[in-house]
């Protein structure tokens, strides 16, 4: 399953729509922000009562039934909707089954998916305007000119074709974290010893450790920046990015997280 899908739902009150990017999603918010009653409404187009206007099938995941797995296994090109009464979807198994289905998950979460690989741009909140709903991504590119003299970098993209070709040969200015779970420390210690930090990493699998970035970035702004590209190919997002002071005053030798 691939490309994008215009989901449109339309009641006498409310009105939803938004477009659904990728194989994850996840839809975050409070309570009270339209994202269990945008559930109870597919739960109510299987029954014929709310009409959805989508490309794909839309399904709730109360459609499963107890045995989940043999559903996700055989259904095909469909949008599958969860919410936060499904337990299951933060097993191993889970995550397993649904990165060799051919459907796309929407996750109704105030949670983060830990075991789901999903992109930065995969995470979105319920934006409300009258009647309408519809989503707006959590993570927006920063394109504002900053000049770091530090980059802290995910395990990921270190030492592999990913790394851009401008760290060649500062390596003194790079700290290293070992995997996207210590990403947030090694970011605020480095940040926490007066640097300007760049953090480069991975944005593609980085979903589920989004809150804890960005409010670190916020914490500490304008000290520190973000850049998730997804591919060696967004790098065009450091194009404001001034990097003479990579070789003034760096951080004391190569440093790597402790797991």
């Amino acid at each position: 399953m691939e490309g994008t899908y215009r989901v449109q739902i339309t009641t006498k009150r409310l009105q939803y729509d938004f477009t659904i990017r990728q194989k994850y999603t996840c839809i975050r918010g409070d309570s009270a922000t339209g994202k269990t009653f945008l559930y109870r409404l597919l739960e109510m187009s299987r029954k014929g009562i709310v009409q959805v206007s989508c490309p794909a099938e839309c399904l709730p995941a109360s459609a499963l039934g107890e045995d989940w797995s043999s559903w996700i296994q055989t259904t095909h090109d469909a949008i599958l909707f969860f919410d936060d009464t499904e337990d299951f979807v933060t097993s191993a198994a889970f995550a397993e089954a649904a990165m060799h289905a051919d459907n796309y998950f929407v996750f109704l979460s105030r949670e983060p998916m830990e075991r789901i690989p999903y992109s930065v741009r995969g995470v979105y909140a319920m934006k409300t305007s009258g009647a309408m709903h519809s989503l707006e991504p959590l993570y927006q590119e920063d394109h504002r000119p900053c000049q770091p003299n530090c980059i802290v970098t995910e395990g990921r993209i270190s030492g592999t074709p990913f790394s851009p070709k401008f760290l060649d040969g500062k390596e003194s200015a790079r700290v290293t974290a070992s995997g996207k779970s210590t990403l947030y420390k090694t970011m605020l210690s480095a940040a926490g010893k007066g640097e300007d930090v760049l953090v480069l990493a991975d944005g593609g699998v980085l979903g589920s450790e989004l809150d804890r970035l960005l409010s670190a970035r916020d914490y500490m702004y304008p000290r520190m920046r973000l850049c998730l590209p997804e591919s060696s190919g967004r790098l065009g997002l450091l194009d404001n990015v001034d990097f003479s002071r990579l070789y003034q005053d760096p951080p004391d030798g190569n440093q790597t997280a402790e797991t």
